[in-house]
């Protein structure tokens, strides 16, 4: 995934880091339940495994993350044969 993201999108390695370890403190919210290498990976990242104790910090990287459209660039370069959707075309 990062190959992909960093040739069609320019992201750098800790975004990613960062929106893996986001989706899946989302998926804990909405399944109720850890999977081991989500929690660790979440802990590993330095994220919190309990959202209620995100500060300044970790709102400025969940910021960051959601500048970069991780998903997106993520979802359409590999959808749409590696073209970039941050590019303009002319």
């Amino acid at each position: 995934m990062y190959e992909i993201l960093n040739k069609y999108g320019g992201i750098d390695r800790s975004i990613l880091e960062d929106y893996l370890a986001l989706k899946y403190l989302r998926n804990v919210i909405v399944h109720t339940k850890w999977r081991l290498h989500e929690k660790e990976w979440v802990e590993k990242i330095g994220f919190p495994s309990d959202v209620r104790i995100l500060n300044e910090e970790h709102w400025y990287r969940i910021l960051e993350v959601s500048k970069h459209d991780v998903y997106r660039t993520y979802r359409y370069s590999r959808l749409n044969g590696g073209e970039n959707p941050r590019r303009k075309s002319n």
